[in-house]
C-alpha cells in the first residue's frame, strides 16, 4: 500500500508540474510588454503617441474622404477646397473630443476619431430624394459662380457652396440628435438590457453589413493610384502574417 501511494504522489506531481510549466509558458508567451497600470519610458510614450496617431489617421481623413462624394462634392480643385474644410473641421473636433474625454471623461490615452459606423446611415441620409444632386446650370451668378439647379431659402438658385453645406447642416442636426439617444442610452442603463437581448450572433451580423456597404467604397478611391493600395495591402498582410508567426508580443 506504501509502495502505491507512493508511486501516485509522485505521477500527481509530475503531472501538477507539468501543468504548472504548461501554464506559465502558455501566460509568458500572451503576456504584453506594458499592461494598463504601467508607466513605459517617456521616450516610449512619445513612440507610441505617435504610432497611434498615425494609424488612426487614415480612418479618420477616410471618413470625410468617403462622405465627400455623397455631398455633391467633385474631384476637382473647387472640390478639393471643400474637402480639406472637411478633413480640417474633423480633425479640430476630434482634437477637442480626446482632450476633453482624457482630461474629463474616461482619462485614458486615447484618440478620439471618426466612427465608420455612422457612414451607412449617413450615406442614407445624403441619398434621399431632396438630396439628389442638382444639374449645373448654363447661367453664373454676377461674382461669375456656376449655379445649380436648386433654389435656396430666398428662392434664388444654389451656389457650389450652397448645394454642399445645405447637405452637411442636414447631416451635423442629424448626428447631433442621434448623440443625444445614445446619451440617454448609456445615462439610464439600457445599454445592459441591450447587451442582454443581442449576442454575438447579432453583432456580428451588423458588423458585417457594415463592411459589406463600404465594400464599393474602396475600389472608388483606389482607382486613382492602385500601386498605393497594392503596396498598403500586401504590406499589411506582411506584418500580420510576420506577426502571426513569431506570435511576438505587443505593447
Amino acid at each position: 500500500m506504501k509502495m502505491e501511494t507512493s508511486k501516485n504522489s509522485r505521477v500527481e506531481s509530475t503531472t501538477n508540474s507539468d501543468e504548472s510549466i504548461n501554464e506559465s509558458t502558455d501566460i509568458k508567451s500572451s503576456e504584453l510588454e506594458y499592461g494598463v497600470n504601467d508607466n513605459p519610458p517617456w521616450y516610449l510614450c512619445i513612440i507610441f503617441s505617435l504610432q497611434h496617431c498615425l494609424l488612426s489617421l487614415g480612418g479618420t481623413i477616410g471618413a470625410p474622404l468617403i462622405i465627400a462624394s455623397f455631398l455633391c462634392i467633385p474631384n476637382d480643385e473647387t472640390g478639393n477646397e471643400a474637402k480639406a474644410y472637411l478633413v480640417g473641421s474633423v480633425l479640430v473636433v476630434n482634437g477637442i473630443c480626446s482632450f476633453l474625454q482624457a482630461t474629463f471623461g474616461t482619462r485614458l490615452p486615447i484618440l478620439q476619431g471618426s466612427s465608420f459606423a455612422f457612414l451607412i446611415p449617413a450615406i442614407s441620409l445624403l441619398q434621399l430624394p431632396h438630396n439628389q444632386c442638382p444639374a449645373v446650370l448654363n447661367i453664373t451668378s454676377s461674382t461669375n459662380e456656376v449655379l445649380y439647379d436648386e433654389l435656396t431659402e430666398d428662392g434664388s438658385y444654389a451656389t457650389f457652396d450652397d448645394v454642399w453645406t445645405r447637405r452637411i447642416r442636414e447631416l451635423q442636426g442629424a448626428l447631433a440628435v442621434a448623440s443625444v439617444l445614445e446619451i440617454l442610452i448609456g445615462a439610464t442603463g439600457l445599454v445592459g438590457l441591450m447587451t442582454k437581448l443581442f449576442g454575438p450572433l447579432v453583432i456580428t451580423t451588423t458588423i458585417s453589413l457594415i463592411g459589406i456597404q463600404l465594400v464599393s467604397v474602396a475600389p472608388d478611391h483606389a482607382k486613382y493610384h492602385w500601386g498605393v493600395a497594392f503596396f498598403y495591402h500586401v504590406c499589411f498582410d506582411d506584418i500580420l502574417s510576420i506577426h502571426e508567426e513569431r506570435q511576438s508580443s505587443l505593447p
